[in-house]
């Protein structure tokens, strides 16, 4: 998607709340995506489909259920303290991701982490073993911490 098309979905964000959060993520898209992101502890509820973070993305303790189609991010990816229930397909992390304290109750296919996995306190680590958990996540290369 391009960044045009990203904009237009911001702005439209931006005028429906009036939220500043989508501001800063307009400044970032027209910035060319460099760099980290964090926008933790804002309003924020949605990003746009096709958002490539070139940094860090943190999204802690925001009201976001959901993440985008083609997200990729270079650096970690927080999503603790969030009502995050699911995960796209193929969705991208360089570094770690951090789902503690989330109502994820399964991973998607294509999940790529490069590493570690935080999955402390989620549903999904209510349901199966540290042990079942890394057979299920062969793409993490870190550790699948429970």
């Amino acid at each position: 998607m391009n960044a045009d098309h990203m904009l237009k979905q911001i702005t439209l964000q931006y005028i429906a709340t009036g939220f500043d959060c989508y501001r800063k993520l307009a400044d970032y898209v027209q910035n060319g995506c460099r760099g980290h992101l964090d926008l933790a502890d804002t309003p924020v509820a949605s990003l746009p489909d096709g958002l490539h973070v070139s940094g860090y993305l943190d999204l802690s303790n925001t009201p976001i259920t959901s993440l985008p189609d083609g997200l990729h991010v270079g650096g970690y990816l927080s999503l603790a303290y969030t009502s995050i229930t699911s995960l796209p397909d193929e969705l991208h992390v360089g570094s770690s991701l951090n789902l503690m304290n989330t109502s994820i109750a399964s991973l998607p296919d294509g999940l790529h982490v490069g590493g570690d996995m935080y999955l402390r306190n989620t549903l999904i680590s209510k349901k199966h073993t540290s042990e079942q958990l890394e057979k299920m996540l062969p793409n993490v290369r870190g550790a699948v911490v429970v």
